[in-house]
């Protein structure tokens, strides 16, 4: 009879693993993009807002 080895996967561990999880708001480029989007999402409100006002005076 033959005998087969195993292999132990257990051991293997890849960089993905090796790497520790960091939550996007305490990066640098997390922050960065979560103001570009705050400050997008107002500004868009803002700019609506005016646009709708302007176009009340103007009458269309």
């Amino acid at each position: 009879m033959s005998t087969k080895s195993v292999k132990d996967n257990k051991s293997k561990k890849t960089d993905l693993d090796k790497k520790e999880y960091k939550n996007p708001v305490e990066t640098k480029w997390g922050k960065i993009t979560i103001w570009i989007l705050l400050f997008g999402m107002i500004g868009i409100v803002i700019i609506s807002a005016v646009w709708v006002i302007v176009q009340a005076i103007i009458g269309n």
